[in-house]
């Protein structure tokens, strides 16, 4: 090769290091630096635990979930075995369409007291308690205790929070 074509080879290789380094600059890292990093204030600012109670005593799975997505799992593989416990983060879609139905509308008014007359824990069944802590403000809706809707949004996109945690766990 001639020293032309090396100084050629050279003097391209350096322009294109220099636009990549000004489209990364003026173009990707605006965005970059724009990311937000949830601060604890707004990971504290929604927690979902849920809980089974009734007819499986010991064995009764439960999870929580925290703001950022991130989940603790806690189940019994088989009725006998221990409890383990399961941690990791739930997809982001589930998690946008958990935040998008926890609108305080539905909270207030599936929280509020009924007196049962019969509930499934009663007779060896089970029943569901969720304890949501949504900006500060805590809401238990049970499905023995409380006015939950079975077919409302809320409750729908919570159980398809249990049955994501059922199948990732192999239940």
């Amino acid at each position: 090769m001639k020293r032309q074509d090396i100084l050629s080879i050279l003097m391209t290789f350096f322009v294109g290091v220099a636009a990549g380094a000004y489209v990364f600059l003026v173009g990707f890292a605006p965005t970059i630096a724009k990311l937000e990093v949830p601060n604890q204030e707004k990971l504290d600012s929604l927690t979902i635990e849920g809980e089974v109670y009734g007819g499986c005593r010991d064995t009764c799975p439960s999870f929580q979930i925290l703001g950022d997505g991130s989940y603790r799992y806690l189940y019994s593989p088989t009725f006998d075995d221990p409890q383990v416990i399961e941690s990791g983060a739930i997809p982001y879609a589930l998690r946008r369409e958990l935040q998008r139905n926890l609108t305080e509308t539905a909270l207030v008014n599936q929280s509020q007291p009924k007196s049962a007359v019969v509930c499934n824990s009663y007779s060896d069944g089970v029943d569901v308690r969720y304890t949501i802590i949504k900006d500060s403000e805590k809401f238990v809706l049970d499905s023995c205790n409380t006015q939950v809707e079975l077919n409302s949004q809320l409750w729908m996109s919570i159980k398809k929070t249990w049955e994501y945690l059922e199948n990732k766990s192999g239940q």
